[in-house]
């Protein structure tokens, strides 16, 4: 049957690498901010005179609520895959140790 034979390698760096993932959720999180730091200075740009300036603010506010809150969701799903990631990583480790220390001990008969 088709991989019966295969072996699942697990980087040894994996938990750093889960690490790595908190960078891109700072990045996020700090491109949130740029984004609505934009956005009020549209508000301001567009003025209040007329029904274009108004008919921009409405547009703008739209666009840019969906904008932040798609950055807010990608910073938390980068924040939980780091936590868990870094969680699953730690589970391997300890299962792997685990395995090392029975197969040691089956061989020593201890």
């Amino acid at each position: 049957m088709a991989g019966d034979n295969e072996i699942i390698a697990i980087p040894v760096d994996l938990k750093q690498k889960f690490a790595a993932l908190g960078s891109s959720e700072m990045a996020l999180k700090k491109a949130c901010e740029i984004w609505e730091g934009m956005d009020a200075e549209l508000q301001v740009a567009a003025g209040n005179d007329d029904e274009t300036a108004r008919s921009i603010k409405k547009e703008a506010k739209n666009l840019n609520s969906n904008i932040t809150g798609m950055l807010d969701s990608l910073s938390k799903l980068f924040n939980l895959t780091t936590e868990k990631g870094q969680q699953a990583a730690d589970n391997h480790d300890k299962q792997s140790d685990y395995n090392s220390q029975s197969a040691n001990s089956i061989e020593t008969g201890n």
